[in-house]
This record gives C-alpha cells, sequence and structure tokens, in this order.
C-alpha cells in the first residue's frame, strides 16, 4: 500500500535522534503535508456530503497487478448518496467545477491531480440505483 513519506522521514530522525544530539544540532522540518491522505479526506468529505443521515461510507482497498504487471494499490470510496449523474462524470475532475453551493471545485481536481502525479489515477463509478464509488489506483512500484 502506499505510505506516508513524512513519517517514514520522522522515524528516521527518531532513530538518528542520538547521533543528532551528540553533534549539538538542530533539526528544522519543513516537510509537505500528508498528500496522499490528502486525497482521502476529500473524498470522504464529498462522500459525507452527498450521503443522507442514515446512509453508509463503504472504504475498500486491496492489491492487484494491471495489464502491464504493476503492482497497483487500489481505494474504493462508496457511498449510498445521489450518485454522480452521467452528465457530470466527465466535468467532475475540473479545476474549479463544482455543483455545491459551498464548493470550490478543488477537492477532485486536486485528488486527480495528486493521483497523476504519482503514476496513478482516480475515477468514478455511478450506478442507477444511486452512489457513487471513486477509485484511487496508484502504482506500488516506482518506473524505473
Amino acid at each position: 500500500m502506499p505510505f506516508d513519506v513524512n513519517s517514514v522521514v520522522r522515524s528516521a530522525l527518531r532513530a538518528s535522534s542520538g547521533r543528532i544530539d551528540e553533534a549539538g544540532l538542530a533539526v528544522n522540518e519543513a516537510l509537505a503535508p500528508a498528500l496522499l491522505e490528502q486525497v482521502f479526506v476529500n473524498l470522504i468529505g464529498n462522500a459525507i456530503e452527498a450521503t443522507a443521515k442514515g446512509g453508509a461510507i463503504t472504504l475498500t482497498s486491496y492489491t492487484h497487478v494491471a495489464t502491464e504487471g504493476v503492482p497497483e494499490a487500489v481505494v474504493e470510496v462508496h457511498d449510498t448518496g445521489l450518485g454522480v449523474p452521467a452528465e457530470e462524470v466527465s466535468k467532475i475532475f475540473d479545476l474549479f467545477y463544482t455543483t455545491k453551493a459551498q464548493g470550490s471545485g478543488l477537492g477532485l481536481a486536486i485528488a486527480r491531480k495528486f493521483a497523476e502525479s504519482q503514476g496513478g489515477y482516480v475515477s468514478v463509478a455511478s450506478g442507477l440505483a444511486g452512489g457513487a464509488t471513486f477509485v484511487v489506483t496508484l502504482p506500488l512500484r516506482v518506473k524505473a
């Protein structure tokens, strides 16, 4: 599964803390926020807003091997809301596109751009019975 780079860096700092202290050094962190976490915060936030009280949000993760032979991590965020109308599906990942009165149109665009920057993608499926499933797919290996 994808991991939080910041956690790994902080763990390495903890492992090196004795040497850092001995050397009398200060460590300044300028680590980016947990970008991958923000993808899922955006998707879960959308699911919360789309789902009526008493509904459900289901998170599923798994790995599989893509047709190119690259192992991938897949995370699905499914809600029992009204779904995404067919005419909206092609637009919802566009920057500044929103159907919400208070929306900025940034959340899904940012989620998709981040996934693409990691060699992955975000897609959506919406069923006739309602509900939407957003799928984040990321490669588990860095391309050489």
